[in-house]
């Protein structure tokens, strides 16, 4: 959507130096992310050329043990590092979270701290990437990188002239849904339950990808005004994103906002899956088992039975 405001104001939107590695609160308007850019001795060789050696990296186990990196729902949102030397000299804001350093980050190019990505194989015969305990992506919660993971096809499967192309995805990576966002056909109508509810329009495969819950990102503290509303309203569309943020798809999210709730296991048939994608966290909504034409999606809201009553 077009913004309305006065180019003038573009004078107060100036982009946010990421060197100065603010923890300064977040805010609930667009804001510049970009790192400054540093030039690290380490990166140039003695003729001038860019040393383009096999970085090191650490282990999926130094990550899972060590590091809060894929624990999305304890992480604030990602703003890129830039700073000179290293990440634990610098005690930069990646190194304070315990959160891995991500390709946007300014950081020498040899820091051990960075992602590299995975190295999967294409298969044809399975879902590359996708819930392979072997993969470091889908592991660590992440969809793979297209700049980053090399070897599985996911810059194959992300191109766009590919989009709509499954001969192309057919042996290359699937941990790429959300990127790759090819929803499948729902339909708004109303619920057998309570309101309206979104049914599903085509056979699925269990952890098919069905669509993304998309909407308005905002504060935890905006979400608690809001929450207050929509309780009294008997409705509500906030969704967890992150320690720090919420997706309210209220005014501005997708058909998926009217999935209904369950608490019986027997009656829940999708289900939701944080992942961080391209750096950026964002929500995508699966098939817990094949799903038939016609059928209404239900998933666990995760709240309390008496918050969930009257929706």
């Amino acid at each position: 959507m077009e913004s309305d405001i006065d180019s003038s104001a573009s004078e107060i939107d100036e982009p946010v130096d990421s060197g100065t590695d603010s923890d300064s609160e977040i805010i609930n308007f667009k804001k510049h992310v970009n790192a400054a850019p540093r030039q690290h001795p380490e990166n140039t060789l003695t003729n001038g050329h860019t040393n383009h050696a096999q970085q090191p990296k650490y282990s999926t186990n130094f990550w899972l043990t060590k590091t809060e990196t894929y624990l999305l729902h304890k992480r604030r949102p990602f703003y890129p590092c830039s700073h000179e030397g290293s990440c634990e000299e610098a005690h930069c804001r990646c190194f304070r979270e315990k959160i891995a350093c991500e390709k946007t980050c300014a950081c020498p190019s040899s820091c051990k701290r960075r992602f590299r990505g995975c190295t999967c194989a294409r298969d044809s015969r399975v879902r590359v990437c996708w819930k392979n305990p072997k993969c470091e992506c889908a592991i660590l919660n992440r969809e793979c990188d297209a700049d980053l993971c090399g070897t599985c096809g996911a810059a194959e499967v992300l191109d766009p002239v590919n989009r709509y192309d499954e001969h192309v995805a057919k042996d290359k990576c699937a941990n790429v849904y959300i990127q790759r966002n090819l929803p499948k056909r729902t339909l708004l109508g109303h619920s057998e339950v309570q309101g309206f509810g979104l049914y599903i329009g085509e056979k699925v495969k269990a952890d098919d990808y069905l669509g993304e819950y998309k909407g308005e990102i905002i504060t935890n503290g905006e979400a608690g005004r809001r929450g207050a509303i929509y309780h009294h309203l008997r409705t509500n569309y906030l969704f967890n994103l992150n320690k720090d943020q919420e997706v309210d798809s209220t005014r501005a999210g997708n058909k998926f906002r009217f999935i209904n709730n369950s608490n019986e296991d027997s009656i829940i048939n999708c289900y939701p899956h944080v992942m961080l994608c391209n750096t950026v966290v964002r929500i995508g909504m699966y098939a817990k088992r094949d799903l038939k034409v016609g059928e209404e999606l239900f998933f666990n809201y995760g709240y309390p039975k008496e918050a969930t009553k009257g929706f």
